[in-house]
């Protein structure tokens, strides 16, 4: 017995579904295999597969489209008889945030059936949805008891006629448009190149088709020759795209259900596109198709937010077990900025008005921390931004009207000057910077500014900006008088003819300016003005030229790269333009806020969105993993440190600091978190690194002071009054022997051996104060004996020498005959011997002070030696 319940397990918990929808539950369940036929025919009726397992399947259909379904399989059967058990009870449908956020809604009763399937093909109908069945001619019903294990309702058994042939009516219509850029050489060549491509697979796959007006549009019969069309059409245009580009047109794609429409030359003009919510390249379907083809196809919502119907569009891609769920960014176009079909402002891109009335002529100076400032902004706080400035500009959305939103200090404010910020270089104040500017390349040349030169530029510019442009033009003819080798006049003349709606003027102007520029600053930075002044004219194609040679004068100046992919995305190639636009972001994640924010990325705006929440995703991720490894940085410095440790304070205030930040939702916040993390990381390691080497030198010093004073104790003469240091001694070299051997990598380890390391400093320090005073006492000691071993030698030897001298003394005077001499030592012998022996005593004991101080060190170090030990001084 199969039961209902077990199925449903497998389903996801929608909190918030963007799609209710009642309907036809189809609950199959069988015996050992179940025949492929039965699957394909639910399918190809419209039938959307919610669950299954190897003995039943939920299915779920929007429509009665059920019962002729079930109709062809019940005839089926009688021919080719199946152990199957089908019922049709009542479910709604929840759809969440994407299409893999799909469940059901089915009351608890029909959950708890548990059912065996028969020896024959059985469909049971439930009493509500019986009124359904006699709309079909050819099928009825039949009110029989239910069988064991269904619920005790009034179920019927469905029957068919031996001669019912309804089919399925499952249909679209698919438009493809191709993006419209006939100004491009290579618009005609291309789009008819990939036109015979479309056109072979058409032709393939047996579909008629109707070309007219740059239109193409076909009817697709079936759900399987919509899943073909889709993937051939997909994979043409991988295919061209990457190996054969003049067969390459990016085109718009489109279905819409049939609804009764007959195909026909005037079927466009029946319905209502939305072409430019459309990306190029993408497939574009219903979202009763879209959930469908939800196992071939990856399927995204087009609107971000909000209910959806089975009429909403999603787009397709490449199949889903290749691709990750990822839905679009959620922010909001903005309003104001959107406002208006003038044509683009040169200054801002606006449509709300003209280049002398734009709102960037009142800025004098750059804002270089508006980035900064935005990027520490809350996504959501971003949001809000957006629908604050819409509601304060209002229905009007004249910006150059209100010059004061510029000055606030509010989210809006904030916002709305990083929008100005975008083209920055376009406008006067960038003008004003290249003038001073002494450098030789973008962008680091406008930091090399010198003090304004030049009455006559200046005033020019001032009388500009108060739209007096006569009396601005004559000061600048008069400064081309005087001066005709100077750029300066030229530029600004040609900003008063663009003000003037003189386009071809301004570029003329401009391109005096490159050819007196001298400097590679000045000269890109007059190719950009006239890139920019071709993007705004629509010449797309030129403009990504332009800017392309403006880059090539300073490759380190990034702007020219941002132009061209704003360029590639007005022009509809979104793969081309998202390449650059992720390598910009790679250089420097301020770009991403500034492509969420620019207004002239509107025909880009639905692909930029998708394609931002991949970084988004992945830096969001990124920066939360980073998050939690903070935790084990603090968690390291607990460990490794003691609480009074300047390095342990210092970081623990920049943990606070970067765990406050970390939850703010941005991605210049994002990936500012994690690269300050990195280092943070980086630095504590080596920090520890450190101090283990600090840990380890200081283990080997301290044992080398011991063993000092070890070698200075060891064979002091008088063995009790050591006895003291003899047991510091010990003390100090068991603790420094168990840490020369412990695991210094371990925090708790290395946190124990700090401690014990400043036991060892006051044992040391005791031992060295204890150590002077006996030092003193065995260094006189050894003084002593040395002196009184050299006396006792000396004095031994002069004693010798006295009773050897006065003989010999004696005997010389007898011989010289010298009477008196001879009388006076015959009387006095031994008074003289005593004086003599008691000289020679005394220089004895001089010689042996003088002889041992000289060499008290080497007879010191001589005596140590004997004893075994070596000193090292």
């Amino acid at each position: 017995m199969y039961l209902l319940s077990d199925i449903l397990k497998s389903l996801p918990n929608v909190t918030n579904p963007r799609l209710v929808l009642s309907g036809f539950g189809v609950w199959v369940t069988w015996r050992k295999n179940v025949n492929s036929t039965i699957h394909q025919t639910l399918t190809r009726f419209g039938g959307q597969k919610v669950a299954s397992d190897t003995h039943q399947s939920l299915w779920f259909f929007h429509s009665a489209q059920v019962f002729p379904a079930l109709a062809r399989l019940l005839l089926w059967a009688q021919i080719q008889p199946e152990p199957v058990f089908v019922e049709i009870l009542p479910i709604k449908i929840l759809l969440g945030e994407s299409v893999n956020e799909l469940s059901v809604s089915i009351v608890t009763e029909h959950k708890n059936q548990k059912i065996t399937p028969g020896e024959t093909f059985d469909v049971w109908v439930h009493p509500d949805l019986i009124k359904y069945v006699a709309t079909f001619p050819g099928l009825s019903s039949e009110q029989r008891p239910p069988i064991f294990g269904m619920t005790p309702e009034a179920w019927h058994t469905f029957k068919v006629d031996p001669g019912f042939s309804l089919d399925a009516n499952l249909g679209w219509f698919f438009f493809v448009k191709p993006m419209q850029d006939k100004e491009n050489e290579n618009f005609i060549l291309h789009w008819k190149n990939f036109y015979m491509r479309l056109k072979g697979i058409l032709d393939r796959l047996s579909i008629r088709y109707i070309y007219q007006n740059n239109l193409l549009f076909f009817n697709i019969e079936g759900l399987a020759l919509l899943s073909s069309w889709c993937r051939e059409i997909q994979a043409t245009i991988t295919h061209v795209k990457s190996e054969e580009q003049n067969a390459y047109w990016p085109c718009l794609y489109q279905a819409v259900e049939l609804k009764g429409m007959g195909f026909n030359d005037e079927l466009p003009s029946k319905i209502s596109f939305e072409w430019e919510r459309l990306a190029p390249d993408a497939l574009h379907v219903p979202l009763s198709a879209g959930l469908l083809l939800r196992e071939e196809f990856a399927v995204t919502f087009l609107d971000p937010a909000g209910t959806l119907t089975l009429d909403a569009l999603c787009q397709l891609s490449h199949t889903a077990s290749d691709s990750v769920d990822q839905p679009r960014l959620n922010f909001p176009a903005s309003a104001t900025t959107s406002f208006g079909k003038k044509t683009p402002c040169f200054y801002c891109g606006m449509k709300s008005h003209d280049a002398s009335g734009c709102p960037s002529r009142q800025i004098f100076n750059p804002d270089q921390g508006i980035w900064q400032k935005i990027g520490t902004m809350d996504l959501k706080e971003m949001v809000d931004g957006v629908k604050s400035l819409d509601k304060a500009v209002g229905d009007k959305g004249n910006l150059a009207a209100m010059p004061e939103l510029l000055l606030g200090e509010g989210p809006e404010h904030t916002l709305l000057k990083g929008i100005f910020e975008i083209t920055f270089p376009l406008q006067h104040r960038m003008l004003r910077m290249v003038w001073r500017s002494r450098g030789k390349e973008l962008p680091d040349g406008l930091r090399q500014l010198v003090p304004p030169e030049g009455e006559y530029i200046w005033a020019a510019l001032e009388n500009t900006r108060a739209r007096t442009y006569s009396q601005a033009e004559r000061m600048m003819q008069q400064a081309i008088l005087r001066t005709s080798k100077s750029y300066q006049p030229h530029v600004l003349l040609g900003f008063i003819a663009l003000e003037t709606d003189n386009a071809r003027k301004a570029e003329g102007h401009w391109k005096d300016a490159l050819n007196l520029g001298y400097t590679p600053l000045q000269q890109s930075y007059f190719v950009f003005l006239k890139a920019r002044l071709r993007e705004i004219q629509g010449n797309h194609d030129q403009a990504h030229e332009i800017y392309r040679e403006a880059h090539g004068y300073c490759p380190k100046w990034m702007e020219p790269r941002y132009r061209q992919a704003v360029c590639l995305t007005k022009k509809g190639f979104l793969d081309q333009a998202w390449m650059v636009f992720a390598e910009l972001i790679s250089e420097d994640p301020h770009y991403f806020n500034r492509i969420l924010l620019d207004h002239e990325l509107e025909r880009g705006r639905s692909f930029l969105l998708s394609a931002l929440a991949g970084p988004w995703n992945a830096a969001k991720q990124r920066s939360g993993r980073d998050l939690q490894e903070l935790q084990q940085v603090g968690k390291k410095l607990d460990t490794w440190f003691s609480p009074e440790n300047a390095f342990r304070k210092e970081t623990v205030e920049r943990l606070t600091s970067l765990q406050e930040q970390g939850h703010v939702e941005n991605y210049v916040s994002f990936s500012k978190t994690t690269t300050t993390i990195l280092h943070l990381q980086k630095e504590t390691d080596n920090r520890i690194k450190e101090a283990v080497a600090e840990l380890k030198g200081k283990i080997r010093q301290n044992s080398n002071r011991l063993r000092e004073v070890y070698e200075e104790i060891v064979y002091f003469p008088f063995p009790r009054m050591i006895r003291k240091i003899n047991k510091d001694y010990n003390k100090g070299g068991r603790i420094l022997q168990a840490l020369a051997k412990s695991d210094l990598h371990n925090g708790k380890t290395f946190r124990q051996a700090v401690e014990e390391m400043k036991d060892v400093d006051e044992i040391l320090a005791k031992m060295d104060k204890r150590m002077r005073s006996l030092k003193f006492l065995r260094d006189g000691s050894l003084f002593f004996l040395f002196l009184s071993k050299t006396f006792l030698w000396l004095a031994m030897f002069g004693l010798l020498a006295s009773i050897v001298a006065v003989p010999v003394l004696l005997h010389s005077i007898q011989d010289s005959g010298s009477a008196w001499a001879m009388e006076w030592l015959t009387n006095q012998r031994w008074q003289v011997q005593r004086t003599v022996s008691m000289m020679m005593v005394f220089i004895s004991g001089v010689a042996a002070a003088i002889w041992t101080s000289f060499r008290y060190e080497k007879q010191k170090q001589r005596y140590l030696a004997k004893k075994g030990l070596k000193r090292k001084k």
